[in-house]
């Protein structure tokens, strides 16, 4: 948590290294994948790097991920990622700022 916050402050100080929307990109795409490997029927990183098509290494440190996630989480991170990126767009939002958004999309999915 300490960590996700430092890197949410540097965003903060530096508006325009990232945008929210990448963010929300990558994190889906992260949450995704390791919601595709708790149902594949295999778990050789080299068949899950394969069904993914990413990188062998990648397919490990998304290995190592499905512990920390149970399907029920992956799939509740993604709706708040769905949510965040329509307000990230202005959807249901009009005066958060973006690292405002970002501080709590962190706190929402990191906690259970």
């Amino acid at each position: 948590i300490h960590k996700a916050y430092k890197i949410i402050h540097y965003f903060e100080l530096n508006p325009k290294a990232v945008h929210l929307p990448q963010v929300v990109s990558s994190l889906f795409t992260f949450f995704s994948n390791v919601l595709k490997i708790h149902f594949l029927k295999f778990s050789a990183r080299e068949a899950i790097a394969k069904e993914l098509r990413v990188h062998p290494f990648v397919a490990g440190e998304l290995s190592k991920a499905k512990s920390k996630f149970s399907p029920k989480k992956l799939a509740f991170n993604m709706e708040v990622l769905q949510d965040y990126d329509l307000k990230s767009k202005g959807y249901g939002n009009t005066t958060s700022s973006q690292a405002d958004l970002m501080k709590e999309l962190i706190f929402k999915l990191l906690n259970p």
